[in-house]
C-alpha cells in the first residue's frame, strides 16, 4: 500500500516536420498548433475543418445503428393506437437526462401518453425488473422503451412477454452472450468497434431514437451533460455532440439548468466540460444516489419559474447531504485502514452495515487514489445481503479480478477500474481472501509504468495570448481526448506562494525566462512535499486562460511535476 501517486515515465511527443510544415502552411496555422492537431491523428485540411467547426453535419445518421428501425416502427404503431409508454430509465445522471430527452422527443412526434420513470436505487436497485414490468402492466402499459438499462435484463424480458408487453432497449452498457428479448435492442456495443456512434452514452442512444423519430437534432444541451457526467470519450462524434450541446446550453439555457446554475454560481455563458464534471453533474445526481432521482428528472423537464427554483433547492441540500455522508464514510474508513490495514497491503476490502449503498463507490475511488491500492467497500442490508463497489487503478484490471470471484458473487459489472457487485454476507470474508490473493498475484508481476504523453517542450515565453486562444480552439477536451499538454524545464518555484488547499491540491507561482505564471496541481500535494524539495523543477502543464484576478489571465493547470536534472 503506497499513499503516493504511482511514478509517470514522461513521453515528449517527436515533430513529424513534413506534415507539420505541409498542415501550417496549407492553412496559415503557427506549426505547435498544427503539431499539436497531427498527435491527435487530425492531419489533413479537411480533418482541421470538422475539428474546428463542429457542425450537426457530422452528426452520424441513427438509422445506421441496428434496431433502429423496428424501433421507429414500432413507435409509430403506438402513436397510431394510442397506447400508453412508459420510458423507462436509470438514476445516474446519464440515465435522467436521457429519460428526459426522450420522453420529450415522444411528445414531440406527438405521442403525449408517454410517463418517464426511474428506479428508487435502494428499493429497486438497477435496471429494468420483472417487479416493474408487473406494474407496468397493471397500468395497461404496452410498450417499454429503456434508457440506459435494458442490455443484461433477461428476467424481466420474459416476463414482457409473458404479459404481452413490447420492449425497446436502448443502453450502451456491454451486452453478454444472451440478449434480453425484445422488439427491438438499439447498442452502440452490438456494433463494429470502429463503428462511428460505438461511444455514446446512453442518453446520445435516446438522443438517435428521437432524431431517428422527429429528424431534427433536439435537447444537445442533455446529451452534452449526460456524455460529460458518465466520462465517455470526446472523440468523433462524441466531440461533436458535446461541443454543439455546450454551445446550446449557454444559448438557450434550459430553465431547471438555469435556476440549478445560478443558485450555484455557476456560469452558464461559458460553459465547459469542467464546470458539468464538478459543478453540475454532482448535484443532479446527488438526489439519486441518496435513493430517489425523480426530482433530478422534474428538473429537467420542467418549464415552471417557481418549481425549478424549489427542485433545485432539493437537489442542492441533497448534494451537501451527499458530501457529508462521503465525508463520514471516507473518514471512518481511512481510520480502519491506518489502523487495522498492514501497509503493504496488496488491496482494501471494508464492510460496515451503515454504509451508505449510493455513496461508497465515490469513498472507494478517493481511496484508491490516496492508497494506490484497488479498494472494496461493502455495506449489509437488514437481508444480509451485500452490495459493494470496487475502485481499481491503473494496470490492474478489476473486471479480470472478479471473473475469478464469480462462484463467490451472486452479480456484478462494470469495466476495467470501476465496479458494483453483490454477495450474501456469510461470503464476505471468502471473497476478501480471493481478492487479497489475486491482487497479490497481479502485485508481484512486473508492472508497466504509467506513461504521461507530452506534445512538446515549450519555455515560458512563448505563451501568450495568441497561443492561449489556438489551445481554447481544442475544447471540448476530457476522457480519451486529453488537452495539450506542454512542459517546461528549470522552474523555479516560489516558495512563499505555495498554497495547499483541502490537503490535497497545491497552488504555486513558477517563474522562467523572467515569466511568471501560477499553476494549480490537482492531488499533487503531497508529492509536492515530498518530491519537490528543489528550487528547480520540470513541470508537465497545460495553459489555460483565466479570468480570475489570481492567474492574471492565464492558469497552469499541473499534471505532473519532477526535480530538474
Amino acid at each position: 500500500m503506497n499513499d503516493i501517486l504511482q511514478n509517470t515515465v514522461w513521453k515528449i511527443s517527436t515533430w513529424n516536420h513534413e506534415k507539420v510544415d505541409f498542415l501550417s502552411n496549407s492553412l496559415e496555422i503557427p506549426p505547435i498548433i498544427a503539431h499539436l492537431l497531427i498527435n491527435r491523428g487530425i492531419d489533413t485540411p479537411n480533418k482541421v475543418e470538422e475539428f474546428f467547426k463542429p457542425s450537426v453535419k457530422q452528426i452520424i445518421s441513427p438509422f445506421s445503428l441496428k434496431g433502429m428501425d423496428s424501433a421507429v416502427e414500432r413507435i409509430m404503431e403506438a402513436k397510431n393506437k394510442g397506447e400508453k409508454i412508459w420510458v423507462f430509465g436509470d438514476y445516474d445522471v446519464d440515465g435522467i437526462a436521457g429519460t428526459a430527452l426522450l420522453t420529450r422527443g415522444l411528445k414531440r412526434f406527438g405521442i403525449q401518453n408517454v410517463y418517464p420513470l426511474l428506479p428508487e436505487r435502494l428499493s429497486d436497485g438497477y435496471g429494468l425488473t420483472s417487479e416493474i414490468v408487473e406494474k407496468a402492466y397493471s397500468e395497461s402499459v404496452r410498450l417499454i422503451i429503456t434508457v440506459d438499462n435494458g442490455i443484461s435484463t433477461i428476467p424481466a424480458s420474459l416476463r414482457a412477454k409473458e404479459l404481452g408487453i413490447d420492449l425497446i432497449i436502448t443502453d450502451h452498457h456491454i451486452p453478454s452472450e444472451e440478449l434480453p428479448l425484445a422488439k427491438s435492442i438499439i447498442n452502440p456495443r452490438l456494433e463494429d468497434p470502429e463503428h462511428p456512434s460505438a461511444n455514446l452514452c446512453g442518453a446520445g442512444v435516446a438522443f438517435k431514437l428521437a432524431l431517428a423519430l422527429n429528424g431534427s437534432p433536439n435537447d444537445l444541451d442533455l446529451v452534452a451533460l449526460a456524455t460529460i457526467a458518465d466520462v465517455m470519450p470526446l472523440t468523433g462524434e462524441n466531440r461533436t455532440l458535446v461541443s454543439l450541446g455546450l454551445k446550446h446550453l449557454s444559448k438557450y439555457k434550459r430553465i431547471g439548468l438555469r435556476a440549478l446554475a445560478e443558485m450555484s454560481n455557476i456560469n452558464l455563458d461559458d460553459m465547459d466540460v469542467e464546470k458539468i464534471s464538478y459543478g453540475l453533474a454532482p448535484r443532479i445526481n446527488a438526489a439519486g444516489r441518496l435513493d430517489n432521482a425523480f426530482k433530478s428528472l422534474e428538473l429537467l423537464l420542467c418549464e415552471n419559474d417557481d418549481k425549478v427554483l424549489d427542485l433545485s433547492q432539493e437537489l442542492i441540500k441533497a448534494n451537501e447531504e451527499r458530501k457529508n455522508i462521503e465525508n463520514e464514510i471516507l473518514n471512518d474508513a481511512i481510520s480502519e485502514i491506518e489502523a487495522y490495514i498492514e501497509k503493504d497491503a496488496p488491496a482494501i476490502v471494508l464492510t460496515r452495515r451503515n454504509w451508505h449503498q449510493g455513496i461508497i463507490g465515490l469513498v472507494a475511488s478517493r481511496l484508491a487514489h490516496r492508497y494506490s491500492v484497488p479498494v472494496a467497500l461493502i455495506t449489509v442490508d437488514e437481508k444480509g445481503i451485500a452490495k459493494g463497489s470496487i475502485r481499481s487503478i491503473y494496470g490492474i484490471d478489476i473486471i479480470q479480478i472478479l471473473n475469478q470471484c464469480k462462484h463467490i458473487l451472486e452479480q456484478y459489472g462494470g469495466h476495467k477500474l470501476a465496479a458494483g457487485f453483490t454477495l450474501i454476507e456469510e461470503n464476505i470474508p471468502l471473497f476478501r481472501e480471493h481478492i487479497k490473493d489475486l491482487l497479490a498475484q497481479e502485485k508481484s508481476k512486473e508492472k508497466e509504468m504509467v506513461t504521461l504523453d507530452i506534445d512538446c517542450v515549450i519555455n515560458f515565453s512563448q505563451i501568450d495570448s495568441s497561443l492561449l486562444q489556438w489551445l481554447q480552439r481544442f475544447e471540448p477536451t476530457g476522457f480519451g481526448n486529453p488537452p495539450p499538454l506542454f512542459c517546461s524545464t528549470n522552474v523555479e518555484i516560489i516558495p512563499h506562494t505555495v498554497q495547499i488547499f483541502k490537503d490535497l491540491n497545491v497552488r504555486m507561482a513558477m517563474k522562467q525566462d523572467n515569466r511568471l505564471f501560477y499553476g494549480m496541481g490537482y492531488y499533487l500535494a503531497e508529492r509536492f512535499f515530498k518530491e519537490a524539495n528543489t528550487k528547480k523543477v520540470d513541470v508537465a502543464y497545460t495553459p489555460k486562460i483565466s479570468t480570475s484576478k489570481i492567474y492574471g489571465g492565464c492558469k497552469l493547470q499541473i499534471k505532473d511535476f519532477r526535480p530538474s536534472n
